[in-house]
């Protein structure tokens, strides 16, 4: 049926999205862990160090796999439900990304701070894709406009 296409569809998305969080978060968390102090190598024990940078690794790259897959499952089933893909969904589901980070940190005032960002960020990525989408359309509806060059 269209409700098991769609559901699909929902499904991919988020899956997808979740890949590509826990990608980018991972490499954030390399980063962070370069940056990070590990405990000291001893002995030629390197597990210490090893497990403490996989650790910060592992944590940066849930917290994105998990915000990616809360903003986009948002969003793609607002969409589905509503049947109509407008700046709301990308608020609601960016204000839902938010409260992870919230969970995360154990901390209300960062998950509502995180929702208002997060929503706010969201809508300006829709309203800048509608400016584009009407520029291009202008220049589009000016092109048909201007007369085909003479033949000879």
């Amino acid at each position: 049926s269209a409700d098991d296409g769609a559901q699909d569809g929902v499904i991919a998305a988020t899956g997808k999205a979740t890949a590509a969080g826990a990608l980018v978060g991972g490499v954030f968390g390399a980063v962070n862990a370069a940056w990070t102090d590990v405990p000291a190598v001893k002995r030629g024990d390197v597990a210490p160090a090893v497990r403490a940078s996989f650790k910060v690794i592992g944590s940066h790259s849930l917290l994105f796999a998990a915000t990616s897959a809360v903003f986009v499952g948002t969003d793609a089933t607002l969409s589905t439900i509503r049947g109509k893909s407008d700046v709301y969904n990308g608020m609601v589901a960016g204000c839902a990304a938010g409260g992870v980070v919230g969970m995360r940190m154990q901390r209300i005032p960062v998950g509502v701070g995180a929702c208002a960002a997060f929503a706010a960020m969201a809508a300006a990525v829709d309203y800048s894709k509608s400016f584009e989408k009407s520029r291009s359309e202008r220049l589009e509806r000016q092109l048909q406009n201007v007369p085909a060059p003479a033949k000879e």
